[in-house]
């Protein structure tokens, strides 16, 4: 494909994307107007049961047609959702772009509790309960049209009827579908992940070694050597140094304050590992000079050629380390995962990873990120620190 094949389909998937955007937030709109509507009807005009109650049922269809509506609508979006971000990543690894666009309320780092909740769970969840409220008026009314005689059973008789409810146990059954809704979404959504753990994110683990820490240690290992030439003293492999190295303190940042300003707050005085490491990841993405504003691949330790393919493999492995960092916490299975299969050999990955993005983040000037960076990954580094060989 080539790039402007590639740009035509990134568009028209974007174009989808707000499409069904648009229609998730709609669709309850149009379900409050139709229910509304059938509500007044079917009680302010309506005064014979039997028509009552075939509104009330094809009411009740009707939302039932919007909450499949709804639910395929957000299918589709997720679709194009993951497409938009896998494309976006391939671009941010050859530079294209800086940064990718944050669609999932999960990426976004800051925020109070309401403000991260995901409102399509509850959308959905409105529109289940108000369905099943139509169906149990539907089956209401049906009781009163079949429950006497048809020929005496009039408005004022149904009205008594009503009236007689015990509205407060009303109240507890809706609550109580409320809550059942909200555990079934629930327990569909930690099914998903409890049975992504091993297919998948195994899978995953597999294509991560093969297609960005092959090329990632290797470019690494002369890199280094070229770094340390001339210095004595030094460890002399890339390992040796991040292992001597401690996590990077005060990582993650302070709630509210951006990744770049790292060096200035929390990275001055830092012992002779620590700097020597720092040092060496900002030999590979060095701070940018506002006087000399020659591109990154220049500046670097890298040689061009390299350069791109070091930057794909090393965001590779952050990005890698960021999901893993954030998924820990929705699956106690995945967790295990991790502890067992990839915390004995790959937490000075992460730790690298982690002084990488210090030093990018400070590599391309304005156009730096100025959030708070990847927190998945370091919150992941700063759980598994206790490994540190220094304390």
């Amino acid at each position: 494909m080539n790039k402007g094949e590639e740009i035509t389909q990134y568009n028209q998937c974007s174009e989808d994307w707000r499409h069904y955007n648009n229609t998730i937030w709609q669709i309850p709109s149009v379900a409050v107007v139709i229910s509304s509507a059938i509500l007044a009807v079917a009680y302010q005009y309506v005064e014979e049961l039997l028509p009552r109650t075939i509104i009330l049922f094809f009411g009740g269809l009707i939302l039932l047609s919007l909450t499949i509506a709804l639910i395929k609508h957000r299918l589709f979006h997720n679709q194009r959702t993951e497409f938009l971000s896998n494309t976006e990543d391939d671009w941010v690894d050859s530079n294209k772009i800086k940064r990718i666009i944050k669609r999932k309320t999960e990426e976004i780092p800051n925020g109070l509790w309401f403000q991260k909740m995901i409102a399509y769970h509850w959308l959905l969840g409105v529109m289940i309960i108000t369905m099943l409220c139509f169906f149990g008026l539907f089956f209401h009314n049906l009781f009163l049209l079949f429950g006497g005689n048809m020929d005496t059973i009039n408005v004022t008789q149904a009205v008594d009827v009503v009236n007689s409810i015990d509205w407060k146990l009303i109240v507890a059954i809706i609550a109580a579908i409320a809550g059942w809704a909200a555990f079934l979404l629930k327990y569909q959504s930690n099914k998903r992940l409890y049975n992504q753990d091993w297919s998948k994110w195994e899978k995953n683990f597999v294509a991560y070694r093969r297609e960005h820490l092959q090329p990632f240690a290797e470019i690494l290992r002369k890199t280094y050597e070229k770094f340390i030439e001339g210095q004595h003293s030094v460890l002399q492999t890339w390992e040796e140094a991040v292992h001597a190295a401690k996590w990077p303190r005060n990582l993650p940042m302070p709630e509210g304050l951006p990744l770049r300003e790292w060096r200035s707050l929390y990275g001055v005085g830092l012992d002779t590992e620590d700097e020597h490491l720092f040092k060496f990841a900002e030999a590979i993405y060095p701070v940018f000079n506002t006087l000399a504003k020659t591109p990154i691949q220049e500046r670097s330790i890298l040689q061009p050629e390299e350069f791109d393919t070091f930057h794909k493999a090393r965001g590779g492995i952050a990005d890698y380390f960021e999901l893993c960092g954030n998924m820990m916490k929705q699956s106690r299975r995945f967790a295990q995962f991790l502890e067992q299969k990839v915390r004995p050999n790959h937490y000075y990955k992460v730790k690298l990873a982690a002084y990488l993005e210090l030093a990018l983040v400070r590599a391309f000037g304005e156009a730096s990120e100025t959030g708070s960076g990847k927190l998945g990954l370091f919150r992941l580094g700063h759980l598994w620190k206790t490994d540190d060989m220094r304390k």
